[in-house]
């Protein structure tokens, strides 16, 4: 059962480097949150370690559960997958790394009422949760794949906490980035944990 009661938060600002320049981010969104805050920063964690195919099954299952979650086509251009959560692919003589989207479209949600219910809030951190994936995700990709010299070929030559470093991120985050992620390249699909030293 939800706690619906108003809970006080304390707003937490830190910059934060993800590898593509410095910007700020919040870690309590609300100072009045009907949702505890332990509840919401595991949802995100879980939004993070998710596929591609569990994630768009857990949005299809929150669209089928609220009527003002519904979904867009996403810009032209962009990878979408129900099985690879990434894509290495050349473009234009130069690999470029993408983030799949969802096969049902990019989730949206309609303008809130003030009393916004708990439901709702969960699809509203659903949406902002799947950005950060978004992001960390590439960030992610974007720097293991930078140090691999050889790659699609599976060299083994970085450690999880390098990438972890090199982005200004925990190790542990890292690891839920890459878990069980599939990257779409040129000679096929890959694990990306593959690349990482240490892993089979």
């Amino acid at each position: 059962m939800l706690d619906r009661s108003p809970r006080r938060s304390v707003l937490k600002w830190k910059p934060c480097s993800r590898g593509l320049g410095q910007h700020w981010r919040y870690v309590v969104l609300l100072m009045f949150e009907p949702i505890p805050l332990a509840q919401v920063m595991i949802f995100r964690m879980k939004i993070l370690q998710m596929t591609i195919a569990e994630l768009s099954g857990t949005l299809l299952q929150y669209a089928t559960a609220n009527s003002q979650l519904s979904f867009t086509t996403p810009p032209i251009g962009a990878f979408q997958s129900d099985k690879c959560d990434i894509a290495a692919l050349p473009i234009n003589g130069q690999l470029a790394v993408r983030v799949a989207e969802p096969l049902c479209g990019i989730p949206v949600l309609q303008q809130l009422p003030s009393d916004t219910s708990s439901d709702l809030r969960m699809c509203e951190i659903l949406i902002d949760g799947m950005a950060q994936r978004r992001a960390t995700l590439r960030v992610v990709a974007e720097t293991l794949i930078s140090h691999l010299d050889e790659f699609p070929r599976l060299t083994r030559t970085i450690k999880m906490s390098d990438i972890a470093d090199a982005c200004s991120i925990h190790v542990t985050t890292v690891s839920r980035a890459l878990d069980n992620k599939l990257c779409l390249t040129e000679v096929g699909e890959i694990a990306l944990k593959k690349c990482i030293v240490g892993f089979q």
